[in-house]
């Protein structure tokens, strides 16, 4: 690993108060996150059961995790005889390094009895259910568009001109996707409800 630049080994060192660290994809902010925590622990004997580190992806935490373990395990071959940094060592395969999302579901677990509207057994469901879910739940509201239109063609012209023109030859395939590109794109944003809101007025 080549020596941190100035600005780097600032943030390894810094250590009163709140930081907060803007940088490029590929500059080093696993490795300057990895080298500050590990002089949190060995400098300031903070046990890693203490610090929580967060990451976006499950791969991000892997290797970071790696990386820690590396970086102890180095220091623990310096000072053999030191028994803070055999613990530590010990402490990575279940210390808090976790994605974001992780984080968020133990903390839901841990206080669910604070929550009375979630069920005991709530879990998070995986990315292909959350797809056939989507699609079912699309699939059910074009279902009661298209029956209220039929019922009432003139309260429901809306729905019929927007059916007519993106519809197609291809059915509902060309509307399935532009409401779900739409959905996609509403919820990356802070406030969905209030972006669909301002759409729907431009």
């Amino acid at each position: 690993m080549s020596a941190p630049t100035p600005a780097q080994q600032a943030i390894i060192d810094y250590g009163k108060g709140n930081v907060l660290v803007s940088a490029a994809a590929g500059s080093g902010k696993t490795t300057v996150m990895v080298a500050r925590i590990l002089r949190i622990i060995t400098e300031e004997h903070v046990p890693l059961n203490r610090l929580l580190v967060v990451t976006f992806t499950n791969a991000a935490a892997a290797h970071m995790r790696e990386k820690i373990y590396e970086g102890l395990q180095k220091k623990a071959e310096e000072a053999p005889d030191d028994p803070f940094l055999q613990e530590q060592l010990l402490a990575v395969s279940s210390c808090n390094v976790q994605t974001i999302h992780s984080f968020c579901l133990s903390v839901v677990k841990d206080y669910q009895s604070l929550i009375p509207e979630l069920e005991p057994g709530f879990r998070i469901c995986d990315p292909t259910e959350a797809v056939l879910l989507k699609k079912e739940a699309l699939d059910k509201a074009l279902e009661s568009l298209y029956r209220d239109a039929e019922t009432d063609p003139e309260a429901n012209q809306g729905f019929l001109l927007f059916s007519r023109n993106f519809g197609g030859k291809r059915g509902d395939r060309g509307i399935e996707e532009l409401i779900l590109k739409a959905h996609e794109a509403a919820y990356t944003t802070e406030e969905p409800e209030e972006w669909l809101d301002r759409s729907v007025s431009r």
